[in-house]
């Protein structure tokens, strides 16, 4: 909000409602051009014939990654916000935050896991340590199985190291716009534990853009028991979820980029368990993080961010504030004898 005359000075109740009004104006500014352009896309996409899983739609899905940034340029240029890198999240901020990237970069290998495990102890009879399933596939396919072990078992680690990096333009350029742009502003609107509210709200509103695309499969395909609407309550919940733990290394980095970095390596990983099923499943259910099981996970870390940044707001120490410069090292000279 913008200060009273002289520095320092409390802004008046008028300032502060003029203020909110103008948020409130480029908040509907930015959900109105990405939610028009994105569902806009995919009807046009549906009318031409293409569904999820054809090359082309996957292209508009490519495309549609990109109109949060989109709207954020937009709405900054008409409102005359300027494209400052802090105030933009777009500044890395690695000082003091190499334990968060980190934590950010293998953050869907905990989370693969946790989710296996979790699908694997309610569903014993699809567990298939040895990939049996997966691998008299590959073998079918005209692929010697030695090989097809070292395929997969690479494919594996490849993910493991490059997947926070494989799709990190596109989740960076919706991150930008959702976490970069939207969360700022509707911490504004709140007054009390603004933190957790704006995390749970831009949450809220980032999954519900998904929404249309679980009717075409998006995510979980169409023949599991419950369609659409199991996939509609799951994929909402997934995101949503996230979306709180995005808004927790946002506020702690002041950047998008280690929130873009997680949210890439889950796409790269979010269907590593399947390599590992046998007999009849449901993505809708698991092994895919995606999945219900996946949503179980997902609310374990989103509850205990959530309770830290009740915690660190009351604390004031939620918000990024740039650590302090460091001391220069005075040089001793040494007397010549």
């Amino acid at each position: 909000f913008p200060r009273g005359e002289g520095e320092g000075v409390s802004a008046t109740s008028e300032e502060r409602t003029n203020c909110f009004m103008s948020e409130k104006k480029r908040m509907g500014l930015y959900l109105g051009i990405v939610f028009v352009l994105a569902w806009g896309a995919y009807i046009v996409a549906w009318v031409c014939g293409l569904h999820y899983g054809d090359t082309g739609f996957r292209t508009v899905l490519t495309i549609a990654a990109f109109f949060p940034a989109l709207a954020m340029i937009i709405c900054r240029k008409v409102g005359d916000e300027g494209y400052d890198l802090d105030d933009a999240y777009i500044a890395p901020h690695l000082r003091g935050n190499v334990r968060r990237y980190l934590f950010a970069y293998f953050f869907p290998l905990f989370l693969v896991c946790l989710t296996c495990l979790l699908f694997f102890t309610f569903f014993p009879e699809n567990c298939d340590l040895a990939a049996t399933e997966f691998l008299d596939g590959m073998v079918e396919m005209g692929m010697e199985r030695e090989r097809a072990v070292g395929a997969m078992y690479s494919q594996i680690m490849m993910t493991i190291v490059a997947g926070p990096l494989i799709n990190v333009l596109i989740t960076f350029a919706e991150e930008l716009g959702f976490r970069g742009y939207l969360l700022p502003k509707l911490k504004h609107c709140f007054q009390e534990y603004a933190g957790l509210k704006s995390a749970l709200v831009c949450g809220a509103l980032w999954s519900a853009w998904y929404l249309p695309l679980y009717g075409d499969g998006y995510l979980y395909g169409t023949g599991y028991p419950g369609y659409p609407v199991l996939g509609f309550v799951t994929g909402f919940l997934f995101y949503g979820l996230l979306g709180v733990i995005l808004s927790y290394f946002a506020f702690k980095t002041g950047s998008v980029i280690p929130g873009a970095l997680l949210r890439s390596g889950i796409s790269a990983m979010a269907v590593t368990g399947v390599y590992f099923t046998t007999g009849e499943s449901y993505l809708v259910v698991g092994p895919s993080v995606y999945g219900l099981c996946g949503c179980l996970t997902l609310l374990l870390f989103a509850l205990l961010y959530g309770l830290r940044m009740l915690r660190m707001e009351r604390q004031g120490v939620l918000y990024y504030a740039p650590p302090p410069p460091r001391k220069k090292r005075k040089r001793t000279k040494v007397a010549k004898k």
